[in-house]
């Protein structure tokens, strides 16, 4: 048989249809099965900013005596954080910690304050760990929906480098993100795109594109 006449036979043709509707139905429940999934709801816990509040010449340091806490100082650094829902489902009973990479510099913490941004109300229940500090929040509202995050502010004589956010419960997991690395990565691959070299371009271009992708959904800013 000739190969047109093959593509005109009826039973054939048949086959040919019945196979192309199961491939239809199947790729048509694998899109609405991917589709329809249910989406881990998500606690963001975001590093915001790192700054200096108070920085001592050290030409001037033995004649200057600056307290803060009743704990004489020579430097004073704060670090932000928020701590929001990502999901559209209010979160209850949320319990989750952000630990310090150095443990050690816990004891550099001097002081810290948690709040709701909604109505500005601080939160008494959180404690300070060995290396990090544990919050504890009855609920949260959904960012998207509502507007609603937690601000954390530590105050410390020297900077704190943090090495993750922790904590789940059912139904939700805590996932850290680090906005001002992300801020500094896409800064450095817009450098590599405005160099001139195809290397650079090509690279920047990657680079930019990953770390585009890596912050999708994760920034705070609503």
């Amino acid at each position: 048989m000739k190969l047109d006449q093959l593509f005109l036979n009826e039973a054939f043709s048949n086959y040919v249809v019945f196979f192309a509707g199961i491939l239809v139905a199947s790729v048509g429940w694998a899109i609405g099965n991917y589709l329809s999934r249910k989406k881990p709801q998500i606690i963001g816990v975001n590093k915001v900013s790192e700054s200096s509040l108070l920085e001592i010449d050290r030409q001037i340091k033995k004649n200057i005596k600056v307290e803060y806490m009743g704990k004489s100082i020579n430097s004073l650094y704060q670090t932000s954080f928020h701590i929001f829902n990502r999901g559209d489902v209010t979160i209850d009973n949320i319990n989750l910690q952000i630990y310090i990479e150095d443990a050690s510099l816990t004891n550099n913490i001097i002081n810290y304050w948690v709040a709701d941004q909604y109505d500005n109300q601080l939160l008494n229940a959180s404690s300070l760990l060995q290396d990090g500090i544990e919050i504890k929040i009855d609920f949260l509202n959904s960012l998207k929906l509502y507007k609603e995050k937690i601000i954390i502010n530590v105050y410390s004589s020297q900077p704190l480098k943090i090495k993750d956010a922790r904590g789940r419960g059912k139904g939700w997991r805590v996932e850290y993100f680090d906005q001002i690395k992300y801020g500094e990565e896409l800064d450095a691959n817009l450098y590599l795109l405005s160099s001139g070299s195809w290397v650079n371009l090509i690279e920047g271009i990657s680079g930019f594109l990953f770390a585009v992708i890596e912050g999708q959904g994760k920034t705070s800013r609503k």
